[in-house]
């Protein structure tokens, strides 16, 4: 008999695709990086294109003649913050590696630098304001949890994760969350970062998949830790 093909998730792509763009065009990359500082700090929902080219000493026309109008301005910030980022966290998900140092790597990708440098006003302006973009990144997130679930699967038969865990289950978890949760509207509404909501759901369900063995002794080591930490 012959076996089943192993199904591979399709690799994922960015949310939306890089434009062209002439890398000595000082004017467009001015406009990207004024609008990223302002955009980060204050969201895009009460600026106008007349705001941000006054900041940048600049005509409307030169803008109009780089970007069709502000949610394609939002798109190339996005690109801008994320872009060189998202390659490496792909290139990590598709390695040969054990699965438990493809999972390490991802997450010190995701909490150290993908979501630090993503802002909670821009984002949530994203969310509620540009609904297509927005349904474009979620789509992105659901195929990188696809690549975990598979990745998930590897490191079980690699004894790197409890055998009694079943992936799909993890896997419609992790969306749950990440809908509900790990979302910029819910962590503007109870005042926390984004990093510090990914900390905590990467802290239940990661340690949650780890072996009972490995766990116990985590425990002890934190425990005897935080003992020597008191004398």
């Amino acid at each position: 008999m012959k076996s089943k093909a192993t199904t591979h998730p399709a690799a994922p792509a960015l949310p939306f695709p890089a434009p062209p763009a002439d890398p000595d065009d000082r004017a467009r990359a001015r406009i990207v990086a004024h609008a990223g500082r302002v955009f980060a700090e204050r969201g895009f929902r009460k600026i106008t294109i007349d705001e941000l080219c006054a900041g940048l000493g600049m005509s409307k026309r030169t803008f109009y003649q780089r970007f069709e109008n502000r949610d394609r301005l939002v798109e190339a910030v996005l690109l801008s913050t994320i872009g060189p980022i998202i390659p490496e966290l792909i290139q990590n998900l598709d390695s040969d590696r054990p699965a438990r140092e493809i999972f390490d790597r991802h997450f010190d990708i995701l909490l150290n630098r993908l979501l630090p440098s993503l802002s909670m006003p821009f984002l949530a302006d994203v969310q509620t304001l540009m609904p297509e973009t927005w349904d474009r990144i979620e789509a992105f997130r659901s195929a990188i949890v696809a690549k975990l679930v598979q990745l998930l699967r590897r490191g079980q038969a690699e004894g790197a994760f409890r055998d009694d865990v079943n992936p799909e289950v993890i896997g419609h978890i992790i969306s749950a969350l990440m809908a509900s949760v790990a979302n910029p509207s819910f962590a503007l509404a109870h005042g926390l970062s984004l990093p510090a909501t990914a900390r905590s759901l990467h802290a239940v369900i990661y340690r949650g998949m780890l072996p009972l063995e490995e766990k116990r002794f985590t425990t002890e080591a934190q425990r005897h830790k935080g003992k020597k930490g008191k004398k």
